[in-house]
């Protein structure tokens, strides 16, 4: 085979090679070290690995909610992951034969695993940590939880503990049920056979005692179930039963406890009362509870403390929870147990829903609102009905008040209107006396009779007008509207005031507009309203000279739908101090003036949606402007 040559050339390629190999091998296991070291979690990061020892199978009901509430509560309190392992001593079936054999498994289960944190639930997990838990779980401190307090002794022996405590006092329940039936005179306990079962007599015996013998005590935990439905299923009316614990009869035959309470609740001729609230809404009256929730989610807080940091020892104990008074309102409703006997504050579950009950506040508040409003539109329509009464009222003082001084305006005028019905009477009786001459000389002149028979109808005729408007404008009556001509009212109120005008040596004229203005009005309250100016224009030319007195009434239409009447006189015009008062009831500056006329213009003028207003004339005298919105063709009411 045929070796290339080696040249210094060749070779120091080769070193700078292998250099090059050497410098990136470096690099790379420098970067697979770095890498390594920001994929590995800090410390802090690591999970807690926690052992919760139950005395009792995880699915008895107060097992599962301690349980569900201790998890859930640890879960989301946890800074960190958490691995949470349940073991069961199952103590209640088997207490202390098999805690050898549990020890040994639980040994080789846990030799290679580090356990942060060990909660013990009751008296037996307690004991067995006591014994076993520096073998299986070095140096992991303990929380215990469902002890009671008198139970509560092995503390000290088992180091670096702390917890809850749990008080299953059935004093409580005791009292209530004597509170709820105070006429009770024989009371019935009901037991069974198993450890767990016996162990509530001891606690539930010296609080029945001192009711001797006032009460008779039977305790019935030394019959099989089927015995025990029949016996209280023939209970006299003034007993009551007390469900303690079956987990096994006095046949030997295992129960499920919860079963057992509602098999028991059922056949009972006797409100029965409890010591668990797992007994609840199964047809047992109720009892005064601990909160087995609450008691798991005090026991996860105190298992979050040890686990930031804090040591155990250093944790006092937690006193028991308040026990809360629960009732089923459905067994309550069968047994007719009166609600007022309740404790105050007591729960009342399965009750049906009731507007006034549930929601008493709302519903009073609601009732409170409705009269409110009721008791406010009363108030509203007796202020509507006294307020159309004011009204009512007021309008007939206005039409009394109108009508009076309508009469006061006539008086004024009595010497005008007596010449002005003298004339044509005068004339007729002329006439006559013509006629009866004529026929006493024998004269036959049937076309001079004639012409005096026409002279007479003539002034008859205009004697009767005068009358007429006379009348028309006294008349008392309530506002009639109807579709005016104001160029004719206009008119037809010069034709009415030209008596008095001429008595006062004062000339009225009428301008009226080159078209018809129709408004909608009552004729005699508009005819009052311009009397009313046109006899304030003659008062205030009194002065005036009497080549200079004048009177215009003027017609206007504006292209906004207005009409317009304007009253005006060369009089001595309006005093500054008077302007604003003009308008007032009895303001008045003529010496024997009453004050109302001005007034009641403005209120006929208001009366028919229109407004009255006065200035001084810049050549002297005054104007007064009334102001009506334009009318239909026909009335529009």
């Amino acid at each position: 085979m045929h070796l290339p040559r080696l040249t210094p050339r060749t070779i120091l390629g080769f070193r700078f090679s292998s250099l090059a190999v050497l410098v990136f091998g470096v690099a790379g296991a420098l970067l697979v070290l770095q890498a390594s070291a920001q994929t590995r979690r800090p410390p802090e990061e690591e999970k807690w690995r926690v052992v919760v020892l139950n005395n009792a199978d995880f699915l008895l009901p107060s097992s599962a909610i301690m349980d569900q509430a201790l998890r859930e509560t640890l879960t989301k309190g946890s800074p960190r992951s958490i691995e949470i392992s349940g073991e069961t001593l199952d103590s209640l079936r088997h207490p202390g034969t098999i805690d050898d054999l549990l020890y040994a498994l639980l040994h080789k289960k846990y030799e290679r695993t580090k356990v942060d944190l060990v909660i013990a639930r009751a008296r037996t997990s307690i004991e067995f940590v006591r014994r076993y838990g520096q073998d299986l779980w070095p140096n992991a401190p303990v929380v215990f939880y469902n002890e009671a307090p008198d139970s509560w002794r092995t503390r000290a022996a088992v180091p670096n503990s702390t917890g809850v405590l749990l008080d299953l006092n059935p004093a409580y329940t005791i009292d209530l049920a004597l509170r709820l039936h105070p006429r009770t005179r024989n009371i019935f306990v009901v037991g069974g056979t198993a450890a767990y079962d016996r162990s509530w007599k001891p606690l539930v015996e010296p609080l029945l005692t001192p009711l001797k013998p006032s009460h008779s005590v039977t305790w019935l935990d030394h019959l099989p179930l089927a015995k025990i439905l029949e016996t209280v299923s023939a209970l006299p009316p003034d007993s009551i039963v007390f469900y303690t614990s079956i987990l096994i009869d006095a046949d030997g035959n295992t129960r499920a406890n919860a079963q057992v309470a509602a098999q028991v609740a059922a056949a009972s001729a006797a409100p029965v009362y409890g010591w668990l609230d797992t007994y609840i809404g199964i047809g047992i009256v109720g009892g005064e509870f601990a909160d087995f929730a609450a008691h798991g989610r005090a026991a996860a807080r105190r298992a979050l403390q040890v686990l930031r940091g804090e040591t155990a020892e250093s944790i006092p104990v937690e006193p028991p929870l308040p026990a809360k008074c629960i009732v089923d309102a459905r067994a309550m409703r069968r047994f007719r147990i009166d609600e007022s006997l309740l404790p105050s504050g007591c729960e009342v579950q399965f009750r049906t829903p009731s507007m006034w009950r549930d929601h008493r506040g709302y519903v009073i508040g609601a009732l409170a609102a409705i009269a409110a409003q009721a008791l406010l539109i009363a108030t509203l329509f007796i202020q509507h009905r006294r307020r159309r009464q004011a009204e009512l009222a007021a309008r007939q003082q206005r039409v009394e008040l109108a009508h009076a001084l309508r009469l006061a305006t006539i008086g004024e005028m009595t010497a005008a209107v007596s010449h002005e019905i003298n004339q044509p009477l005068t004339a007729i009786l002329s006439n006559a006396e013509a006629a009866e001459m004529m026929l006493g000389a024998g004269v036959r002149s049937p076309d001079e009779l004639r012409e005096i028979l026409a002279d007479i109808r003539r002034d008859n005729l205009r004697a009767s007008e005068i009358l007429r408007r006379l009348r028309s404008f006294l008349r008392k009556h309530d506002m009639q509207k109807q579709v005016i001509n104001v160029n004719e009212l206009v008119s037809d109120t010069v034709r009415l005031v030209e008596m008095e005008a001429a008595h006062r040596e004062v000339t009225v004229e009428a301008q009226p507009a080159p078209s018809p203005c129709l408004v909608n009005g009552d004729r005699t309250q508009l005819q009052q309203l311009l009397i009313n100016l046109v006899i304030n224009a003659m008062d205030a030319m009194a002065e005036t000279p009497v080549a200079e007195r004048k009177v215009i009434l003027r017609v206007l239409r504006f292209d906004d739908g207005k009409i317009e009447i304007a009253v005006s006189d060369d009089g001595h015009g309006i005093a500054d101090d008077a302007r604003g008062r003009l308008f007032d009831s009895f303001f008045t500056t003529k010496p024997r003036g009453l004050g109302l006329g001005l007034s009641i213009a403005r209120t006929i003028t208001e009366a028919h949606g229109g407004t009255i207003r006065s200035e001084n004339n810049p050549s002297g005298g005054a104007t007064f402007r009334v102001t009506l919105p334009e009318g239909q063709t026909e009335p529009s009411f």
